[in-house]
């Protein structure tokens, strides 16, 4: 918001169309990086629906992927607070 207030208060057109590029190239980042997360979270949840996995598999390892779980749960949640507020900026410039 406040970069898109800015682009307001005295940027040129070619300014603010820079701004709106740059805006919208970490907004596209970003819903990449969420799709890979919910990506890797689907398929640890598979691993954990086989019925045979958690007898076949070592209680290190399914920790460490609860753990991988729920980083890129909080990732996952960083990412959607920063794509919503990216999404406000570029509706302000519009």
């Amino acid at each position: 918001a406040k970069e898109a207030e800015s682009a307001r208060a005295g940027r040129s057109d070619a300014e603010t169309q820079r701004l709106r590029k740059r805006l919208m190239t970490r907004r596209d980042q970003l819903t990449a990086e969420i799709d890979q997360a919910e990506g890797r979270i689907h398929a640890i949840n598979e691993s954990f629906c086989d019925p045979q996995f958690f007898d076949s598999t070592p209680r290190e390892k399914v920790r460490k992927l609860e753990s991988e779980q729920g980083q890129l749960a909080a990732k996952i949640a960083e990412w959607m607070s920063e794509w919503e507020r990216l999404e406000g900026e570029l509706a302000e410039l519009a």
